[in-house]
């Protein structure tokens, strides 16, 4: 897939925060789940919609990317005050956020994040060099197989699902490399 030539689907963040009394967990505080209308000349291809449990036809309810940004946008600036104190965490970040900046440069958005991401497959990939687990795949079905990361199936490769299995995947990660 292209960010040059494939659409978003769907743009989503939430904020979590870590079990306060140092108990493995997040709590969702907030999200912002937005499905995407479909953009005239952009491609949807069949088999990442069919990854995501959608059609074209789900796609058509969907709202504009420019509104999307700027619901994400007002969740970053209601949790951290502004874009620039909010360097988010996804589950093999460059791919989404090569996704985000694209659809941001096209519409000539601000973009709602800072632009330094962490990336919770490049941890993985870490603790793996560091001799903490001897899995070969990274991908965030992996991660949530070796961690013990339950996501309901209806919520599996959507953005809700991903954001709270990344965050699962966060927290247990973090505490592999000694961070309570």
């Amino acid at each position: 897939l292209s960010p040059i030539t494939n659409a978003l689907t769907e743009l989503s963040a939430g904020v979590f925060e870590r079990d306060p009394g140092g108990n493995p967990g997040v709590r969702l505080l907030e999200s912002s789940v937005n499905i995407l209308k479909p953009i005239p000349g952009m491609l949807y291809e069949d088999k990442a919609l069919e990854i995501q449990g959608r059609t074209m036809a789900d796609l058509e309810g969907g709202i504009g990317v420019g509104a999307a940004v700027r619901n994400v946008a007002h969740l970053v600036d209601t949790h951290f005050g502004q874009a620039k104190k909010c360097a988010p965490w996804a589950h093999n970040a460059s791919f989404d956020v090569g996704f985000l900046d694209a659809a941001c440069e096209r519409w000539k958005l601000a973009y709602p994040f800072n632009h330094v991401h962490r990336c919770s497959m490049m941890l993985f990939r870490a603790l793996q060099d560091a001799g903490r687990h001897e899995c070969y795949r990274a991908n965030l079905d992996a991660v949530c197989a070796h961690y013990g990361i339950d996501i309901p199936e209806a919520e599996r490769h959507t953005a809700i699902g991903d954001l709270t299995a990344t965050a699962w995947a966060i927290d247990l990660m973090l505490r592999d490399v000694g961070t309570p």
